[in-house]
């Protein structure tokens, strides 16, 4: 075997091994540093404010499934958070709150998706002066849990240093 001819099982193996790696590196940031004043939060700090919030029962936690910088036009560092409670199955109440890290820690600054709306799987999308949620809901009572059957779009814009409602 020539030093220039490689086998194909050896082939294979390095190609996995950078795929591996770069799944466990993550995405590159392109060298931009992150924004100043972004606040970081534990899953612990979070779900300590957001589970009086979503209203969870004490034996379940908060689940996270999307954490986002605020618009950097705010007045404040925050994060926008879409949570849920951590039920096994169903719909559990889910909501889109700001969430300020504080010197006391995370602290509630506004809640912009109630969980009592009954909206699911949250999408957030942010600009720097404007928030979009896309959630999927629920036409009426008796539309079944599992079969949400109409998708909701919210929009805040980004006015005087707050978040105001679009079209509310």
């Amino acid at each position: 075997m020539s030093a220039r001819s490689v086998s194909l099982p050896m082939a294979v193996a390095v190609v996995l091994a950078v795929a591996v790696v770069a799944m466990l590196v993550g995405p590159a940031r392109g060298g931009t540093p992150e924004p100043a004043g972004r606040p970081t939060l534990s899953g612990a700090e979070l779900s300590a404010v957001l589970a009086p919030a979503l209203d969870c029962p004490d034996d379940l936690g908060v689940v996270v499934d999307a954490q986002e910088p605020a618009p950097r036009t705010l007045d404040d560092p925050a994060l926008l958070v879409a949570a849920r409670c951590d039920a096994g199955a169903g719909n559990p109440p889910s909501g889109v709150f700001l969430v300020r890290a504080g010197d006391a820690g995370a602290q509630l600054a506004a809640t912009l998706v109630p969980d009592t709306l009954d909206l699911v799987l949250p999408h957030l999308a942010v600009t720097d002066d404007a928030v979009t949620v896309t959630a999927d809901g629920f036409s009426a009572p008796d539309v079944p849990r599992c079969c949400p059957d109409r998708t909701v779009v919210r929009t805040w814009a980004v006015g005087d240093g707050t978040l105001e409602p679009v079209g509310a």
